[in-house]
């Protein structure tokens, strides 16, 4: 019987004036700075153009059907230019699901209305943890 191996992948995101974190799990309230990995490549073109330089507008959490965060999931993050963009860190070898996501705010709306997705915003969250 073979290993199953597995894609991985890990999203580094510089801030304008915080440092760097990765994708924040699902929950998160705090985002610890991270050391930028030296393997790190840049994204693509494309990707650049739609994401360098854009705000953070909101952090989406999957959650459940309590509405409470789902702790194995990255969060979605909304960009002010309308995109999201998504990583999922570890897959399949070779599926090439282990990426980084861009969704366009159509193709995200789409997803948020999925039946099997309950997005919560951070903003929310935080407001019901009050």
């Amino acid at each position: 019987m073979g290993y199953l191996q597995l894609d991985y992948i890990l999203t580094f995101i510089l801030l304008e004036n915080s440092g760097t974190i990765n994708f924040p799990f699902s929950g998160a309230k705090d985002f610890g700075t991270v050391t930028l990995d030296k393997r790190a490549k840049p994204i693509s073109e494309k990707g650049h153009s739609l994401i360098v330089g854009q705000r953070i507008k909101e952090l989406y959490y999957e959650s459940d059907e309590e509405n409470k965060p789902r702790d194995d999931w990255f969060a979605y993050i909304e960009l002010d230019n309308g995109y999201v963009i998504h990583e999922n860190r570890m897959a399949p070898n070779g599926t090439g699901a282990a990426n980084l996501f861009l969704y366009s705010q159509e193709q995200f709306i789409k997803l948020k209305n999925e039946e099997d997705n309950n997005f919560i915003p951070l903003t929310k969250f935080l407001e019901s943890a009050d």
